[in-house]
């Protein structure tokens, strides 16, 4: 519903807004004053009729009209460099006497709902087939037929695939008591796998005693060569002690080697150790011998301080004339 209605540089209207009745709204004025200019307003903002610029204020260069629809807001606006609808803040382009799909959705309005200004009365003067085809655009008369049409072509269907059902199940009920014996043979069927179960598992048993068996003769075949394989157990435990007695002999062998090696070497090493004895006393003499140096540098150095504050005694006492506890000259 279209509560209010603004209108800027239209015809006559420089700045005009109207509230509109919810149920009827009458423009009530003398001729030449702007009536008709609020239908051509709404026209133009609901249909985008008529075409062109004529109906903006003569001087201006712009014209809009704007309505609040159902809550939201929505305007028409024609100017030199544009010519478009808003509808609550997006804005699309007027193309012709099309109309946006986002307005018409919000409008529902065609030319079927609008009357000129100097009409005859609103159907009341028209001709029989005349007011069948006004109300045919209105109600869409033509699209009930063929409502109806499809529903009871659907209806037709539907009976002729119910009629077919209706056969087949027949048919399956037949099919189904002609077949009563396949549930009794699919007993006898799972009789027969139980069996065939007993079967395969007797087989298994029989293996596994065929197995057994021969592992029993091979077992027995074995017991033949036991005394056999003790001598030879035996024997393989001297060669193995025998083998042990070897590596132990190896052993001792290289450590006698290793002795042969350090014996040789002892003279020299004996050599080495008294070197190093004297290495070793030669290196305490010469600590000692630094230490001393050491201790003579420092007496000397305290020799030398000391001498130096005799000379400056020496020096102040040539300096004194006399005493100056008794006045004595020195």
């Amino acid at each position: 519903m279209i509560s209010h209605l603004t209108l800027k540089n239209f015809q006559i209207h420089d700045d005009q807004e109207i509230e509109l009745d919810p149920l009827a709204t009458t423009f009530v004025g003398p001729s030449d004053r702007g009536k008709s200019a609020f239908l051509r307003s709404l026209k133009w903002l609901c249909l985008n009729t008529p075409r062109g610029a004529d109906f903006v204020k003569h001087g201006e260069n712009f014209c809009g009209v704007s309505a609040t629809v159902d809550g939201k807001e929505l305007s028409r606006y024609r100017g030199k460099d544009s010519n478009s609808y808003c509808l609550d803040g997006a804005t699309f382009e007027a193309i012709g006497n099309s109309v946006p799909q986002e307005v018409q959705d919000l409008l529902q309005v065609s030319e079927d709902n609008w009357q000129s200004q100097l009409a005859a009365p609103f159907w009341l003067s028209l001709s029989p087939p005349d007011l069948a085809r006004e109300l045919n655009a209105v109600v869409n008369l033509t699209e009930i037929d063929q409502v109806f049409e499809r529903v009871a072509s659907q209806i037709r269907r539907f009976r002729a695939e119910e009629s077919v059902v209706g056969e087949r199940w027949s048919n399956a009920q037949k099919e189904a008591s002609e077949l009563a014996w396949v549930e009794l043979a699919y007993s006898r069927y799972q009789q027969l796998e139980a069996k065939q179960e007993q079967v395969e598992r007797l087989r298994s048993q029989v293996e596994r005693l065929d197995a057994l068996v021969f592992q029993a003769e091979q077992a027995q075949k074995t017991t033949e060569f036991l005394p056999k394989i003790q001598a030879l157990l035996t024997k393989l435990a001297r060669v193995q002690e025998l083998a042990s007695q070897v590596q132990k002999l190896g052993r001792l062998l290289e450590q006698y080697q290793e002795l042969q090696t350090i014996t040789s070497s002892l003279p020299a090493l004996t050599n080495l150790v008294k070197k190093l004895g004297r290495i070793i006393t030669a290196r305490k003499k010469l600590d000692l011998y630094q230490e001393l140096l050491y201790q003579h540098a420092q007496e000397e150095q305290q020799w030398r301080t000391r001498s130096e504050r005799s000379h400056q005694y020496d020096q102040k006492l040539s300096q004194v004339k006399s005493c100056p506890l008794c006045g004595q000259k020195p």
